[in-house]
């Protein structure tokens, strides 16, 4: 027995999202624009960093939001160069599957770009990240 069709497969709803996305993208954007993450109360606290005091893998990743909007790519990669370095990679893979028409190419864009081997990959690195900017 085959599995149904993914949701996004649905017309109607492709539009949605290819309307809504880029909308929730501008003003996530203009959000991470206006507000200073270093004195706003307007962004979230790290609960593992306030639990154990040790930075996770993500900590660092509204500041950097906060620099990649204002183009201070430097300062970003300051704050979270994992966060940073995957952006694209996580942009690239939301376009592919949300984007791309259903068919032989996404299937085999999927299948070697965001495989098995991309899976370990990430959890490799996001594991040595943790660790490593932790001992620093």
């Amino acid at each position: 027995m085959s599995s149904p069709p993914p949701i996004y497969a649905n017309p109607r709803l492709r539009r949605i999202l290819l309307i809504a996305g880029p909308l929730l993208l501008i003003a996530g954007g203009l959000y991470f624009y206006f507000q200073d993450p270093y004195s706003d109360k307007g962004f979230l606290a790290c609960p593992i960093k306030f639990a154990t005091g040790y930075d996770c893998p993500g900590c660092g990743g509204q500041r950097a939001s906060h620099h990649l909007v204002h183009l201070r790519i430097g300062e970003a990669l300051r704050e979270n160069w994992l966060f940073v370095l995957g952006l694209p990679y996580i942009l690239l893979g939301l376009t592919v599957e949300y984007i791309l028409p259903i068919g032989s190419r996404r299937t085999w864009f999927r299948t070697y770009v965001f495989g098995r081997v991309a899976i370990f990959t990430a959890l490799f690195l996001i594991i040595g990240w943790w660790i490593l900017r932790n001992l620093i």
